[in-house]
């Protein structure tokens, strides 16, 4: 009986040893694990916020100057027909929007889904603005009163699109501010 008695005291001491270490161990250990806890409980996106809002906000601030090149208006004001025909000074302004176009296209990676979208769209429309124009001009036009036919279909729609398209990116932005 005396034999029972010391073993279950020696196994209770062990135990007891046993709770203490790992109690000890996770007192030094809690930070430790709060810390990675938290990491784990942590977006990504919270994270890497500090490294990506600059790039994100230059990407959105190229698309609203991509809207601005991209507004016929201002497109014929940067690109002037000189001694072209209709036919010719058209691919001049179409060939100009693909180039800023594909000057600006990295910056998708930057940007939500709904602003690239917003250029696309504006980009293709402008295209076939142009491009309709052109085609349902008279032959004998000359490109003053091609650029004029242009101003004017702008000038007639109920909304301006790159206004449209420059208020839902700077909406985007705040969104995310």
């Amino acid at each position: 009986m005396m034999s029972a008695v010391i073993f279950l005291l020696e196994v209770l001491k062990l135990t007891f040893a046993g709770l203490l270490v790992v109690f000890v161990t996770y007192l030094i250990m809690r930070p430790y694990l709060r810390l990675l806890v938290d990491l784990a409980h942590r977006s990504p996106q919270a994270t890497s916020l500090p490294i990506t809002l600059p790039l994100r906000l230059q990407a959105y601030e190229r698309l609203v100057l991509l809207i601005e090149r991209l507004n016929p208006v201002n497109l014929m004001l940067r690109v002037p027909p000189g001694d072209l025909d209709i036919h010719s000074y058209q691919q001049v302004l179409v060939n100009e929007i693909k180039s800023e176009f594909l000057h600006n296209v990295t910056q998708q990676i930057y940007v939500d889904q709904i602003s690239w979208n917003v250029i696309l769209k504006l980009r293709n429309d402008t295209i076939a603005l142009i491009n309709n124009a052109a085609q349902v001009s008279e032959p004998d036009i000359n490109t003053t009163d091609f650029r004029k036919k242009i101003i004017r279909h702008i000038a007639s729609l109920e909304a301006d699109p790159y206004l449209q398209g420059a208020e839902i990116i700077r909406r985007e932005i705040s969104a995310f501010l």
